[in-house]
């Protein structure tokens, strides 16, 4: 069951490079499949996004057999991932099934995702920040129910095929927002914060999902009691990943620094300085180095730069303070 791969919307649009390897993984997947032999199932999760923006009066959900649309980054690498499987099966004849899910959220999420981002930031007291008015609709399926999806499929599913995964459950992002803010007594107005949109955001996804219903799955956790369960969960956990500040803000793409701002500068590659120089466009892709605590330029080191691919994730955030802590150059 193959379920690696890139995921944020928003990290495609700032580091796309990073989200080909979705299709090079994949690849390299198959071909070990293929080159091993012997594999009864090879299940590659896709995503809802491949299928692109839904009409928002459309009553009737994209089925398995609808045009690929995708429209980001992430979700072409992920339609271009599925092309490789679908290829690798009518060449090989390898046993692949494909999924294509709605939102999933619940304990242990990472959170880049808006649920867990939005249940920590809550935690914190900071502002639950919305790209654009909130208006966009997403499905949402507890992680145990989509578990049960995949151990259907795995089981009962046909070689070649491919399945949704979704609900017709669907919730505006600010719906989502304010369900949460209920969940801690938060004041609606004073704990909710509107900021840019994203480069483009799909205003819904809406799945049909009877292909699968007749294989005998059925979603069974309420949206109640899913939130419920998860914000537990982060409550009892809220140290899990360490240091998300990076996570956390309204635009990881732009974020080039792991747990925040504070403490790096930022530079165009063409500024010598300590500070941010006034023409820099944040969007671009910027150098990350440590600030000297008296303000001048810190003591000279080897003249080598780590790379570190990850900006967010708790592994590249734990080497980005390793070379902070010693003042070595690096770079996202």
């Amino acid at each position: 069951m193959h379920l690696a791969a890139q995921t944020h919307v928003d990290n495609s649009f700032g580091n796309n490079f990073e989200f080909t390897k979705n299709i090079y993984g994949t690849h390299v997947l198959l071909e070990a499949c293929k080159v091993t032999g012997g594999i009864k199932r090879f299940i590659h999760v896709s995503t809802d996004e491949v299928y692109g923006e839904t009409e928002e009066d459309a009553v009737v959900g994209n089925h398995e057999a609808s045009q690929l649309l995708p429209t980001n980054p992430y979700s072409a690498t992920k339609a271009g991932a599925e092309m490789l499987v679908m290829a690798y099966g009518r060449s090989y004849g390898l046993p692949v099934i494909t999924t294509r899910g709605n939102n999933v959220y619940g304990p242990n999420q990472y959170p880049e995702k808006l649920i867990p981002k939005f249940l920590l930031l809550s935690m914190r007291g900071k502002p639950l920040t919305i790209h654009g008015d909130g208006s966009n609709v997403r499905s949402y399926l507890y992680c145990e129910d989509v578990a049960e999806a995949f151990e259907v499929i795995l089981h009962k599913g046909e070689v070649g095929h491919v399945y949704n995964i979704g609900t017709k459950k669907e919730r505006r992002v600010l719906d989502v927002a304010k369900d949460i803010c209920n969940l801690f007594n938060l004041d609606h107005e004073s704990s909710i914060k509107f900021v840019e949109n994203r480069p483009f955001n799909d205003q819904r996804y809406f799945l049909d999902d009877e292909k699968l219903k007749s294989l005998g799955w059925a979603e069974r956790t309420t949206w109640q009691e899913g939130l419920k369960k998860t914000m537990e969960w982060y409550t009892s956990n809220p140290d899990w990943w360490g240091d998300v500040l990076g996570a956390l803000v309204p635009h990881p793409n732009m974020l080039m620094t792991p747990g925040g701002v504070e403490g790096v500068v930022e530079v165009s590659e063409n500024v010598q300085s300590d500070v941010p120089h006034p023409g820099t466009n944040s969007s671009q892709f910027r150098k990350v180095g440590p600030i000297s605590k008296t303000g001048s330029n810190p003591p000279s080191k080897p003249a080598f730069k780590f790379l570190i691919y990850g900006k967010t994730g708790w592994i590249g955030g734990l080497l980005g303070k390793i070379c902070e802590k010693q003042g070595i150059q690096y770079e996202y």
